[in-house]
């Protein structure tokens, strides 16, 4: 079942607690987050734990690997988006690319990476930045980190 955006986080936390009611509670991942503070590095742990609840056993490690193999595989074409944008005036497309790849680090965790699109995505729909070579740059290092952070679980 599909949710439309724009959704806030109690409305997917429903959605995901009735989707998986008899898998894991949303109150179990709750506790779960509260117990583990996020971490300072590239990778937010909850999330790859709340990844890794979703299936019990050895399957929740093997849903992990699928989602970091499908993140690895889709985001060198996301970053050759993002770079479209380097030096033009469209804000709309960059606001679209920076989107896309927020949204696809933010499900992996990539706490770091999500939060400079994020900036770049606000700037975009305020017609406010023009993505320099530098600011590309900054990106994609933060993405060979997030990639990097996520092989101790691949």
């Amino acid at each position: 079942e599909f949710m439309t955006k724009p959704f806030n986080v109690a409305q997917l936390e429903n959605r995901i607690g009735a989707t998986l009611a008899h898998k894991i509670s949303v109150e179990a991942v709750k506790a779960s987050a509260s117990e583990h503070p996020t971490t300072q590095g590239p990778i937010d742990e909850n999330v790859i734990e709340s990844i890794m609840a979703i299936n019990s056993g050895s399957a929740g490690g093997t849903l992990l690997a699928k989602v970091i193999a499908s993140f690895s595989a889709q985001l060198p074409a996301s970053l050759a988006d993002l770079r479209s944008s380097v030096n033009n005036d469209d804000t709309e497309m960059l606001r679209q690319h920076a989107h896309a790849l927020k949204s696809m680090s933010g499900n992996v965790g990539a706490t770091q990476l999500t939060k400079a699109l994020n900036d770049i995505e606000q700037a975009a729909a305020l017609g406010q930045i023009t993505l320099t070579q530098e600011d590309y740059d900054d990106v994609e290092e933060l993405a060979r980190n997030a990639v990097a952070g996520l092989q101790r679980w691949a």
